[in-house]
């Protein structure tokens, strides 16, 4: 930078050096410094603070950047815009040690909102620091074990009209704005709310509901799909609606106790959770969330939902023998509920009860012929240890409906290749390699767990079919 000063004396014609310089090599964090601080030397304050919020969205954090922002922002002021108006929305959150996430939510939102409220429940990075650059009123909150207390905290310092509650790891699309704008504006605050479809990125294509990525929001997508969940987000602020629930907090039946109408928001909240961040602090969140789940089940034990949820945290925890305990305990009060059925055949598979989650999954799709994770499940399990060719006619009816869905076209291929259809195992086996699925990852492992459970002379009937196909070295 001061190369650049010494050679062009005028301010304005480094600035215009640097601002060129920068757009043009976007992943040069020293850059994007130094055009932020050139800006502020110029007096261009406004922009200045623009410079360090990109800067945080797009790089990690570091002292320069955090030092300079908050001095901007405190000579600017917070976020705020048409607080009065009818249409005024302020955002909601409750947030510990976000960094890695929050300049992103707060980059993507901050368009459609008018204030932007976040509660701090004791951060020991500089989440507090980002959302204050962002221009967020941040309340601290002393932690009491309750994820709805800290939410109405929240809530309790609102000024909008309309409240629109995110987590840190979420956003929403530039595309999806002017829908968001349009939906508050067309609302009414004295009956509706509105529940916003959840994208939530993950590898994991074995769960319920993993759809692939189809491009129709280009810059989000992550991994290589998502399964859906839908939240309450958007609501009048009105005291009576608050959240309830220790750990899995909802807002929901407060709004149904009120008679507010809940209707399906034409947006998508996009979750990476999973897909960004450190893993030791997404494993170290599940288990918070797991014990507090833990505490709730002890105080409440005849809560299903309360049950359901803490089998679910067992299962993502690994946990097998407990999630499988948790959905005992719920089937022997809901025993045909399709989910715990689902769940109680998953654990038993890592369990590497074969036999028993063959007879599980059957029974979920007698329930539910459609439950293409019930059905990868089964095929899989006949496959281990029962008769793959029983398999065929269910994957097969279900890749009707969904001839993209990576896991039964997986199951396809090893599964043909069992009983000799060989010209269906090449047709599924080359739409995988099409879509950059790791199809030879996952015939390597079949195989090795048919040796494990004792199918040796299956291991050799597929290796041979895959040889007279040619995709022999791909197992290997």
């Amino acid at each position: 930078m001061d190369t650049i000063l010494t050679t062009h004396p005028s301010m304005v014609d480094a600035l215009d050096l640097i601002s060129e310089a920068a757009g043009r090599y976007s992943d040069s964090r020293n850059l994007a410094l130094h055009h932020a601080e050139l800006l502020v030397e110029c007096g261009n304050y406004t922009a200045g603070l623009a410079a360090c919020e990109r800067f945080l969205v797009r790089f990690a954090a570091n002292d320069r950047i955090i030092e300079l922002g908050l001095a901007l922002r405190q000579r600017l002021g917070k976020h705020e815009q048409s607080i009065g108006s009818l249409s005024s929305v302020s955002l909601c959150m409750i947030v510990k040690n976000e960094e890695c996430y929050l300049a992103r939510c707060l980059a993507s939102v901050k368009p459609v909102v008018d204030e932007m409220i976040v509660v701090d429940t004791g951060s020991e990075d500089r989440t507090v620091a980002i959302a204050t650059i962002f221009g967020a009123a941040v309340y601290p909150f002393v932690w009491n074990g309750s994820f709805s207390d800290a939410r109405n905290h929240a809530l309790g310092r609102a000024r909008g009209a309309w409240i629109l509650t995110m987590d840190a790891d979420e956003r929403i699309a530039v595309q999806d704005q002017a829908a968001f704008r349009e939906m508050v504006r067309s609302s009414s605050p004295d009956k509706d709310a509105w529940s916003v479809p959840i994208r939530n990125y993950s590898q994991r294509i074995h769960i319920q509901g993993w759809q692939a990525n189809d491009g129709t929001y280009p810059e989000e997508e992550q991994a290589d799909g998502w399964y859906p969940a839908e939240r309450v987000r958007v609501f009048p602020r009105d005291a009576r609606i608050r959240f309830e629930g220790v750990v899995h907090e909802l807002v929901e039946p407060s709004l149904r106790r009120f008679g507010f109408a809940l209707r399906t928001a034409p947006i998508v909240a996009h979750h990476y959770g999973e897909v960004e961040g450190l893993p030791a602090n997404l494993l170290e969140k599940q288990q918070r969330y797991f014990e507090l789940g833990k505490q709730k089940l002890a105080e409440r034990p005849d809560d299903l939902v309360a049950l359901a949820e803490l089998a679910v945290q067992a299962g993502e925890l690994g946990l097998f023998d407990e999630a499988l305990g948790l959905w005992d305990r719920l089937l022997a009060v809901r025993p045909d509920t399709v989910e715990a059925l689902f769940g109680q055949g998953h654990a038993l598979i890592n369990l590497k009860r074969y036999a028993e989650a063959l007879e599980i999954s059957r029974r979920v799709l007698q329930l539910d012929p459609g439950h293409r994770e019930a059905a990868f499940n089964y095929g899989t399990c006949e496959l281990y240890v029962g008769d793959p060719a029983c398999a065929l006619p269910v994957i097969e009816r279900l890749l009707q409906q969904d001839d993209r869905h990576p896991l039964l076209l997986a199951l396809m291929t090893m599964v043909c290749l069992a009983v000799g259809k060989n010209n269906q195992a090449i047709k599924a086996y080359t739409s995988l390699t099409e879509m950059n699925y790791a199809i030879r990852t996952y015939l390597r492992d079949r195989t090795a767990t048919l040796e494990a459970v004792g199918r040796s002379e299956l291991v050799h009937i597929i290796a041979a079919n895959a040889e007279r196909i040619g995709i022999c070295e791909n197992m290997a």
